[in-house]
C-alpha cells in the first residue's frame, strides 16, 4: 500500500483506503486531486520505453481511471492481490497464503478494460502486498506475510498463474513489513525467514514468468538504506529486476518540502538516496530506477505532492540524469481527468534527453567535470601481446550466467559489458564499458577496443575459463602504451595527482621510499572516500610520447576524484610532490600488516596490500580473487582505486584483520 506513515521509529497510522475507509479520508473532497483540466499527452509517451515512464496505481476498491487518465500512463499497477479478507482491526490472514485474483476496479474483474490497456500497449503489473498485508509501522496489527514464510514457491508460482489469467506483463513486490529480528523494537524475531522469503520469491518469479515480463519492488524509502537487510538482499538480486520504485513519501525523505536534494524535515536527501540505490543495484544506471510520489494520503508524513511540485523535482532530478526511469504515484482516482499526471509527464518530457537507444551515464552525486578529458592519440599505440580468448558460444547468452564454481569477471554482450561471478553464481548485474572500450577478460577490465579478442559472452555449459591473472602485467614498452582506465567521478576532486612525466624517470620512487603507517583494521567501517559501486569504467586518453604508469585494473569500486591526464608536452620540472612526502595525511593504524586478506563489513572496493605494492578487491565485505601487483615505481592509491606514482601515495599498508 502507498498511504505509509510519520517517521520510521514512530510511523503515525494513515487510515486505509483499501479497508473501507475512503469515506472517511475524502469525505471533504480533498481527494479529487488538482482541478485543471489536463493537456494533450505530451508526444514520444512510449509505453514499451525503458525510461521516462509515468506508472499508475489504481486501487482496485476505487473507481476505474478515465480515458483522460490512461492516455497519460505508461504502467497501469492494480493493487493489492493479497492472501486476506478484510475485517476491523485486522485483516483475516489466509493459514496457507491462498492469494485470490484481485479485481482490477470499482471491485470488479473488469475484463474490457483489460482489454483496452492491452489494445493501448500499456504495461499492466499486478501488486503483492500491500498496508493490508501487515506494515512496520507503530500500532499496525496485521501480520499476514508471516503466512507465506516458507512457501516461496506455492506464491511465486500463483503470481505468475495470475498474471497469465489476467494477461498482465509482471509483477510489483509491496512489501512494507517487518524483515529483520526485533526491526523497531517490535520483537519480531522472523527476520530469517522474511528475508529468504522476499529473494526466493523475487527470484522465483523471474524464472516462471514470461522472459519478457516485468519484475520489481516499491519499498519504503528507510527501507533501502545500506545498512537494511532488504536493501542488500535486492542488491544481491537487482539483475532479477528490470527497475525499482522507491516511496519518496513515508518521512525520512521529504523532497516536496526540501526539495529533492536537501534535508530538513527529512533526514536525507532524495536525491543522495536515489543515486546510493541506483548506484549500488545498477551500475549508475539511472532508467532503472522511478521516483515514487504520494498525491493525496500521505498529510501524516507532510509528503502530499501536487502536480507542480512533482514537476518541479522531476525537473530537478533531470539536472542530475537527463535520463531516468521517470516516476510513479499513489493513487489514480487522485489524478483526476489526468491534472496530475499530463503535468509531471510534461516536466519529465522537456526536461529530459532520452532515446530508445541511450546509454545512460553513471549516477554522480556532483555535477560531471566540465573539462574535457585528453583526446585520444591519432594513430592508436602498437598492440601488446593479446591473452587467449575465453571460448564462447557461437550466440549471446539471453541472462548473464556463470560457469560451475568460477570467481571473476566476464564478459558480455559483444564485450561491452562485465559482471561479476562468486563461486559459479551471477552477482548484481551487468556492467556498461564505456564508448571506445571493451572488457578484456584476461586483465579483467575495460580495454581499448583494438587491444581486446571479443568472443561474445561466456559459454556457461563449459569448464570454467582459465583464472585471471593474480599478478598485474608488467608496465608496457614506453613505444606502446596500454590504456588508462579512468574512474568515475563521484564528487568534486579536491587533490588531482600531479601528471605524470612525459618522459619516464631514470630511476622511479621505489616503495620503500614511501611512509607506511601499517595497515587499517577491518573490524573499521569502510573507507569513507570509498563509494561501494561497481562503476563504468573510461579509459584515458594515451599520451603521445610515453605512458603514465601502468593502472591496476579497477574492476570494483570508484574514487571520488580522477587523475589529471598525462601532459603532451615534457614538463620543465619533475612530479611536484617530493618522492617519499605523502599527499595525504596518513591514517593512524597498526604497524605491521597481516598477512592474511580481509575486508571490512559490507565493503566494496579495492584494497591496499603489504606496503602498496600490491592490491586486492573486496564484494560485500567479502575477498574477491587474489592479489594483484602495481608496476615497478608505482603503488597502490587506495584514495584512486589504482596504482599510481609511489610519491604520490600515502601508503597506509595492508588491511589489518585484527
Amino acid at each position: 500500500m502507498k498511504i505509509i506513515s510519520a517517521t520510521y521509529a514512530v510511523l503515525l497510522p494513515v487510515w486505509l483506503c483499501h479497508q473501507g475507509a475512503l469515506a472517511a479520508i475524502c469525505g471533504d473532497g480533498s481527494c479529487d486531486g488538482d482541478s485543471t483540466p489536463a493537456p494533450a499527452p505530451p508526444s514520444g509517451l512510449n509505453p514499451s520505453a525503458d525510461h521516462s515512464r509515468m506508472i499508475a496505481y489504481v486501487g482496485n476498491w476505487q473507481s476505474c481511471p478515465t480515458a483522460a487518465q490512461l492516455t497519460q500512463y505508461t504502467h497501469i499497477v492494480i493493487g493489492f492481490a493479497v492472501s486476506y479478507t478484510d475485517a476491523p482491526g485486522k485483516n483475516n490472514c489466509s493459514p496457507t497464503c491462498e492469494i485470490a485474483t484481485p479485481p482490477i476496479c470499482n471491485n470488479a474483474p473488469n475484463p474490457a478494460l483489460l482489454g483496452e490497456l492491452k489494445a493501448q500497449g500499456k504495461k499492466i503489473l499486478v501488486s503483492f502486498g500491500g498496508a493490508g498485508m501487515g506494515g512496520s509501522w507503530a500500532g499496525d496489527q496485521n501480520d499476514c506475510w508471516e503466512y507465506c514464510y516458507g512457501r516461496e514457491t506455492q506464491v511465486a508460482s500463483r503470481l505468475t498463474a495470475i498474471v497469465d489469467e489476467l494477461g498482465a506483463d509482471g509483477v510489483d513486490i509491496d512489501y512494507e513489513y517487518f524483515y529483520e529480528d526485533n526491526q523497531n523494537g517490535s520483537g519480531f524475531n522472523k527476520g530469517t525467514q522474511a528475508q529468504n522469503f522476499l529473494t526466493q520469491v523475487t527470484v522465483g518469479l523471474r524464472n516462471s514468468l514470461a522472459s519478457d515480463a516485468i519484475v520489481t519492488h516499491a519499498p519504503m524509502d528507510v527501507d533501502l538504506e545500506p545498512n537494511t537487510a532488504y536493501f542488500q538482499l535486492l542488491k544481491a538480486n537487482s539483475h532479477t529486476l528490470d527497475f525499482i520504485m522507491p516511496q519518496y513519501y513515508n518521512g525520512m525523505t521529504r523532497p516536496v518540502p526540501d526539495g529533492i536534494g536537501g534535508t530538513g524535515q527529512g533526514s536525507t536527501s532524495a536525491l543522495e538516496h536515489y543515486n546510493e540505490v541506483a548506484n549500488q543495484f545498477f551500475g549508475g544506471d539511472a532508467t532503472r530506477m522511478v521516483f515514487g510520489f504520494c498525491i493525496n494520503d500521505c498529510s501524516g508524513t507532510g509528503s502530499n505532492a501536487n502536480a507542480h511540485q512533482a514537476a518541479q523535482i522531476m525537473t530537478d532530478l533531470s539536472t542530475s540524469h537527463n535520463c531516468h526511469g521517470g516516476a510513479f504515484f499513489w493513487v489514480a482516482i487522485d489524478d483526476t481527468e489526468g491534472s496530475w499526471s499530463s503535468v509531471v509527464n510534461q516536466a519529465i518530457t522537456t526536461s529530459t534527453t532520452c532515446s530508445l537507444s541511450i546509454t545512460p551515464a553513471p549516477v554522480t552525486s556532483a555535477p560531471p567535470p566540465t573539462k574535457a578529458p585528453t583526446p585520444a592519440p591519432v594513430s592508436p599505440p602498437t598492440a601488446g601481446p593479446t591473452a587467449a580468448p575465453v571460448t564462447a558460444p557461437d550466440g549471446p547468452t539471453s541472462e548473464p550466467c556463470c560457469p560451475p564454481g568460477y570467481t571473476g569477471l566476464l564478459a558480455y554482450s559483444e564485450c561491452a559489458q562485465y559482471y561479476y561471478c562468486v563461486n559459479g553464481a551471477v552477482v548484481g548485474t551487468p556492467i556498461l564499458c564505456t564508448q571506445g572500450s571493451l572488457f578484456d577478460t584476461a586483465l579483467q577490465y575495460c580495454n581499448w577496443s583494438h587491444e581486446v579478442s571479443c568472443n561474445g559472452v561466456a559459454d556457461c555449459n563449459d569448464s570454467p575459463p582459465v583464472a585471471p591473472p593474480t599478478k598485474h602485467p608488467s608496465a608496457a614498452p614506453v613505444s606502446s602504451p596500454p590504456p588508462t582506465p579512468a574512474p568515475v567521478t563521484m564528487g568534486s576532486p579536491t587533490k588531482p595527482p600531479t601528471p605524470a612525466p612525459v618522459s619516464p624517470p631514470t630511476a622511479g620512487p621505489t616503495a620503500t621510499q614511501v611512509p607506511c603507517n601499517g595497515g587499517a583494521t577491518c573490524n573499521d567501517s569502510p573507507p569513507a572516500a570509498l563509494p561501494t559501486t561497481p562503476p563504468t569504467k573510461t579509459p584515458s586518453a594515451a599520451p603521445v610520447s610515453s605512458p603514465p604508469p601502468t593502472p591496476a585494473p579497477v574492476t570494483i569500486g570508484s574514487p571520488t576524484k580522477p587523475p589529471t591526464p598525462a601532459p603532451v608536452s615534457p614538463p620543465t620540472a619533475g612530479p611536484t610532490a617530493a618522492p617519499g612526502q605523502p599527499t595525504t595525511t596518513p591514517v593512524t593504524a597498526p604497524t605491521e600488516p597481516s598477512s592474511e586478506l580481509c575486508c571490512p563489513p559490507g565493503y566494496t572496493g579495492l584494497f591496499t596490500y603489504s606496503d602498496c605494492s600490491e592490491y586486492y578487491s573486496c564484494f560485500g565485505g567479502a575477498v574477491f580473487g587474489g592479489l594483484s601487483e602495481c608496476p615497478q615505481g608505482t603503488l597502490f592509491d587506495v584514495e584512486f582505486q589504482m596504482c599510481n606514482w609511489g610519491n604520490e601515495v600515502s601508503c597506509n599498508g595492508g588491511a589489518g584483520c585484527n
